[in-house]
């Protein structure tokens, strides 16, 4: 699953380096990406904590801020493999976090002046719940990003 062209690898690489202060001479090369995963969930995670930099980063010159909702629950590991709690995890279960509103993405943005809008992360042939489409149809503004690209271009037209 690739996530991230070469084009928008160069922008967010320079982004980096000019915020880190570091020469962008020494920028890793375009073919060095590594673009292919099979741990999907990993993605999810790198994308999610990406836009929340970039966003974060951004909000003096956008009045954006981004947080992560905090609507997944909790995974707990329900036994284990020889009784022992060092070894391997033989069963696992999502508890569901009573304090959240079904179907809510997976980041919020806000702006004092804009409002607030929403980015749903969704990797490869992953695809709305029923709750997350009428989370939608509730008029909330919602962005479904699969790519650094795709978020890259709901960023720039948001500000343009």
């Amino acid at each position: 699953m690739q996530i991230c062209s070469p084009e928008a690898y160069e922008r967010i690489n320079t982004w980096y380096m000019n915020r880190r202060g570091i020469d962008t001479r020494y920028a890793l090369k375009v073919d060095t990406i590594y673009e292919q995963t099979g741990h999907r969930n990993y993605l999810s995670i790198w994308l999610e904590r990406f836009i929340i930099k970039w966003v974060n980063e951004h909000t003096d010159q956008t009045t954006w801020t981004a947080e992560k909702v905090e609507n997944k629950g909790r995974l707990i590991h329900s036994r284990y493999t020889g009784g022992k709690m060092d070894g391997k995890i033989a069963s696992s279960q999502w508890v569901k976090n009573h304090n959240i509103t079904s179907g809510e993405p997976d980041l919020m943005c806000k702006s004092p002046t804009k409002g607030v809008m929403y980015f749903e992360i969704k990797i490869g042939s992953d695809r709305l719940s029923k709750a997350q489409k009428k989370f939608i149809a509730q008029g909330w503004k919602v962005y479904v990003v699969r790519t650094v690209d795709e978020f890259l271009y709901f960023w720039d037209k948001l500000n343009a």
